[in-house]
């Protein structure tokens, strides 16, 4: 006599579908939700971490150092007069600010 009759095995099958059809919309959710997460620490333009991504960051950093019981040193760069670089070039040639941005990123790197 089988452990399972044809209409169990087609019960766990059905199920499993189920289940199967559910774990790919959690995924394609995951994925949309990361795909926000994106949009909201990084700039749309330049796709440099915007203050957000940093400010979450420090707050993690912070926590660790807390934990681990280690010194935290934090570094700032302040680009002087860069609103007045925007203000200047105008909301026509926004692109100039962004191309600055990515100047000085890929100088720290």
């Amino acid at each position: 006599m089988p452990l399972l009759t044809t209409n169990h095995q087609s019960n766990i099958q059905a199920k499993m579908e189920e289940l199967e059809r559910r774990n790919q919309l959690l995924e394609a959710e995951i994925e949309r939700l990361r795909v926000y997460k994106d949009y909201a620490y990084t700039d749309a333009l330049t796709e440099i971490p915007n203050r957000r991504f940093y400010y979450e960051r420090l707050l993690q950093e912070i926590a660790r150092a807390r934990r681990s019981g280690t010194p935290l040193t934090l570094a700032l760069v302040d680009l002087d007069l860069f609103k007045d670089i925007n203000d200047e070039v105008g909301p026509s040639r926004r692109r100039s600010g962004s191309e600055i941005l990515l100047s000085v990123r890929s100088r720290e790197s």
